[in-house]
C-alpha cells in the first residue's frame, strides 16, 4: 500500500541500502484490488514473524516519545515496538495490554495518529505501528488475571469496545463487572459497523474472549431504559459506566429522503455485517467522507454493484484515514469531490439525487475551508440508493427512560466532570455517550478516564 509520507523512487536510491531499509517501511502482502472486490476476505495480510522484527528494527527509539503523546491512550509504543526489534512478541502483547485490551482489532484499525510524530516520517516513511501491535496479537501470548476482590460491583452499558475495555481494566482493579448490552453479539460498531474484509469476525473474539476470561460477566438480549432503569442498576451497583454508542443515525434533511431506497450508513451496515442481508440497489450513492462512508461503498462494491462516493470537500480534508482512500480508489468507486446533493429525485423510490458542485471558502470551526455551493452548477446522478454517511449520534431519551437528573449536552451526549461522572453521583459515562461519533482509540481514552474516576469513586465511597 501507498504512504503519504513516502519517499520517491530516485530519492530512495540516493541513500544507501541500510538507510533506504530503515526510511521505508516493510511491504505487507495483500489481495489485489481485482481479487478482494469479489470477496469479503481480509484485504492486508499481516506480517510474519520476520517481517515483524524488520519492521519494528527501523525504530529509532527517540529520547522524547513524542508517539505515545500522540497516542490518545498514551500506548508505550517504543516499548511494544522494542520488544519486538528483540523478537519478544510475549513481552510486546504484555506491554500493549496495559494500555489496550483490543490488540487484535486495534492493530487493524486503528486511525495512528502516533504516526504523525515519528521521526522517520519526516523524510521517509513512519514505523507501522498499528501492523506491529497486530503482530503482537499475532504470535504473541500472554495471561491477564483479574485482580483481588474489593467486593465492589459494577455495572457496564453497553459492550462496545469502550464498555468491554473498561470491564477488562474495572475486572483488573478487582472489582466484579457485569455488562449490559442490548444486541446478542459483542464488540459493539467493532461487529456491527466494520465489514470482515477490515476486521475479520475472529479477530474480534479473540479480544473479546480474553476479556471475558477475567471474569467479567455479559447479560445480553437487554436493554437498558426499557428492561431495567440506570435507577434500578443503581441500587444493585456501587458504580455504573455508560458506554452506549451513536446508533441513532442523523439525515441531512434534504428533500426526498423520504423515498424508499434512501438509509442510513449505521442501519445498512449493521444490518449487513450481521447476516441480515439488507435490499441494495444496482447504483448507489454513499454521501460522507468518514471511515463509515468508505466502509459501505467499498461494502456496496464487492457485492457487484455500481458505487458513488460523494463528498462536499476535498480528498485532503475527508476524515477517513487515507489508506483507506487508496484502497476504495483502487477498486474502482468513483469519487465525486466537492460536491453535495441537494435532493434526491424520484416517485415514491429512488430515482436519482440531484447535486450541486462546491468550492472551498473561508476556514470554519473545524480548521477546514467551508464548502460553498458554486451557482448553477447543478447535475443529477442516476442512483437507485442512498446511503447517508453524515452524522450520527448516541440514542439517550429512551435509555433514560424520562429521567430529568441528568445533564445531557445539544450534541445528545451526557456532561460529565473530570472524573467522567455525570449528575448523577456513582453514574459515570464514557466512549462515544460522551465523544460522539468518534474513533475507537478516542472511545477508549474517555472510558479509561471514567474507570480512573470509578476506581477513586469507589475507593471514596
Amino acid at each position: 500500500m501507498t504512504d503519504q509520507n513516502q519517499m520517491s523512487a530516485s530519492q530512495s536510491c540516493a541513500l544507501p541500502d541500510d538507510k533506504a531499509r530503515r526510511m521505508n517501511r516493510v511491504v505487507m502482502a495483500y489481495q489485489s484490488p481485482a481479487d478482494r472486490i469479489k470477496n469479503f476476505d481480509e484485504v492486508m495480510s499481516g506480517y510474519t514473524r520476520d517481517e515483524a522484527i524488520r519492521e519494528a528494527s527501523r525504530c529509532l527509539k527517540c529520547k522524547k516519545t513524542v508517539c505515545s503523546e500522540q497516542c490518545p491512550i498514551h500506548q508505550d509504543i517504543q516499548g511494544y515496538v522494542g520488544a519486538i526489534a528483540d523478537g519478544d512478541f510475549d513481552k510486546s502483547l504484555a506491554i500493549v495490554l496495559e494500555k489496550n485490551p483490543f490488540p487484535a482489532s486495534m492493530g487493524r484499525v486503528c486511525p495512528q495518529t502516533c504516526t504523525s510524530k515519528c521521526a522517520l516520517g519526516k523524510k521517509g516513511q513512519s514505523i507501522s505501528v498499528a501492523a506491529l501491535k497486530r503482530a503482537a496479537s499475532d504470535y504473541g501470548r500472554v495471561t491477564v488475571n483479574a485482580g483481588t476482590s474489593t467486593g465492589r460491583k459494577v455495572a457496564i452499558v453497553g459492550a462496545g469496545p469502550a464498555g468491554l475495555a473498561s470491564g477488562f481494566f474495572l475486572a483488573k482493579a478487582g472489582h466484579a463487572v457485569t455488562v449490559y448490552e442490548k444486541e446478542q453479539v459483542l464488540g459493539g460498531m467493532l461487529s456491527t459497523e466494520i465489514p470482515s474484509y477490515r476486521l475479520p469476525r475472529d479477530q474480534i473474539k479473540k479480544d473479546v474472549d480474553r476479556i471475558l476470561g477475567m471474569g467479567v460477566d455479559i447479560e445480553t438480549g437487554v436493554t437498558v431504559g426499557k428492561n431495567i432503569t440506570l435507577d434500578e442498576l443503581s441500587k444493585k451497583y456501587d458504580a455504573i459506566l455508560v458506554t452506549v454508542g451513536t446508533y441513532k443515525p442523523v439525515f441531512m434533511k434534504i428533500e426526498g429522503e423520504d423515498k424508499q431506497g434512501v438509509v442510513h450508513v449505521i442501519d445498512f451496515l449493521k444490518e449487513f455485517n450481521l447476516g441480515r442481508r439488507p435490499w441494495v440497489g444496482n447504483r448507489v450513492a454513499v454521501i460522507g467522507g468518514g471511515s463509515s462512508a468508505i466502509d459501505a461503498v467499498r461494502t456496496v462494491k464487492r457485492l457487484g454493484k455500481e458505487a458513488w462516493l460523494v463528498y462536499r470537500r476535498a480528498r485532503e480534508q475527508m476524515p477517513a484515514h487515507i489508506d483507506e482512500v487508496e484502497e476504495a480508489e483502487q477498486e474502482g468507486i468513483t469519487f465525486h469531490y466537492l460536491t453535495n446533493p441537494s435532493r434526491v429525485v424520484g416517485d415514491g423510490k429512488v430515482a436519482g439525487m440531484e447535486c450541486v458542485k462546491m468550492h472551498l471558502g473561508e476556514l470554519d470551526s473545524s480548521g477546514r475551508p467551508r464548502p460553498v455551493p458554486v451557482s448553477g452548477s447543478e447535475f443529477n446522478i442516476g442512483v437507485d440508493m442512498v446511503i447517508e454517511a453524515i452524522s450520527q449520534e448516541p440514542e439517550l431519551i429512551s435509555l433514560l427512560a424520562g429521567s430529568t437528573a441528568y445533564r445531557i449536552s445539544k450534541w445528545n451526549t451526557f456532561e460529565v466532570d473530570a472524573s467522567g461522572m455525570t449528575s448523577v453521583p456513582g453514574v459515570f459515562a464514557g466512549g462515544d455517550a460522551v465523544n460522539g461519533a468518534s474513533t475507537v482509540v478516542q472511545a477508549l481514552a474517555s472510558a479509561y478516564r471514567a474507570v480512573d474516576g470509578i476506581n477513586n469513586y469507589l475507593r471514596d465511597n
